[in-house]
């Protein structure tokens, strides 16, 4: 007795199949991506799957006139949804973050570095301006968004935003909003291990009010501190944010507690 012959698969059998296996092949793919730190090339391999799954798809499709549906249309209808998802999230994901360089670059292009107006021979220099007058650590790199009037105090272990509101504030009702604001921000940026601490009290000879603990994980950086501050003395509110890499916190703590100090007991 003669042994069946299997029918042959055809084409159309094998591109309805790679249609389905190609989002299998992503998710692995992004997987080994965070482990191996070659996220951009990852992410591009992985686009190129998401429109070879999508065209193998539509291609299965074809077939169905000459071979059937049977093991055709489940495949290839699966394959052509997953992959359609994915390429919409790829492409929302791509214009987002396109879009936050771009508005990077031009709050960049906005600031303006300025010289203090004093240097003292402990290399604490002070700025003057905004209705503010504050010491600073001298490693730090002023720079003044002149559109927005916030001041920028940059080092490569610390990074400080100061803004005064020109009014007196609630410190905690403020921070509250700032929190979330940022917890916000942090989420549109797909960064992970938000953390987020309750309101402390801080209490200084001239301005008192409280600061919240919060922090992120970026890829490439490894956790990020973001603590945020609202002090206030019997006519104006100011605003700190102190981001800071945790590999650097020990300096970046030294570098922001000359500026604390000064907001806090004005001197």
């Amino acid at each position: 007795m003669d042994t069946p012959i299997p029918p042959k698969t055809s084409f159309s059998h094998q591109a309805a199949k790679l249609s389905w296996v190609c989002p299998i092949i992503i998710f692995l793919l992004l997987m080994f991506g965070r482990q191996a730190g070659a996220r951009v090339i990852i992410e591009y391999v992985a686009l190129l799957l998401m429109v070879v799954g999508l065209v193998f798809g539509v291609v299965a499709l074809f077939g169905i006139r000459t071979h059937g549906k049977n093991g055709i249309l489940a495949p290839a209808i699966l394959g052509i949804i997953i992959n359609a998802l994915l390429t919409f999230i790829f492409v929302t994901n791509f214009v987002a973050a396109r879009a936050r360089a771009q508005r990077d670059a031009s709050e960049t292009a906005k600031l303006s570095s300025i010289a203090p107006a004093s240097r003292d021979r402990n290399d604490r220099q002070t700025y003057e301006g905004q209705g503010m007058v504050f010491h600073f650590d001298g490693a730090y790199a002023l720079k003044v968004n002149k559109e927005t009037a916030q001041i920028f105090l940059q080092h490569d272990a610390s990074t400080v935003m100061v803004m005064s509101f020109h009014k007196l504030v609630d410190s905690t009702e403020t921070l509250k909003l700032v929190a979330a604001s940022l917890q916000a921000d942090f989420k549109n940026q797909s960064y992970g291990g938000i953390t987020q601490s309750a309101v402390e009290s801080v209490a200084g000879l001239t301005r008192s009010g409280g600061f919240v603990q919060m922090g992120y994980d970026r890829p490439g950086t490894g956790h990020v501190h973001a603590d945020a501050y609202i002090l206030s003395d019997q006519t104006n509110s100011i605003s700190l944010l102190h981001y800071y890499p945790d590999s650097k916190e020990s300096k970046a703590k030294q570098l922001f507690q000359t500026l604390l100090q000064s907001l806090r007991d004005g001197n």
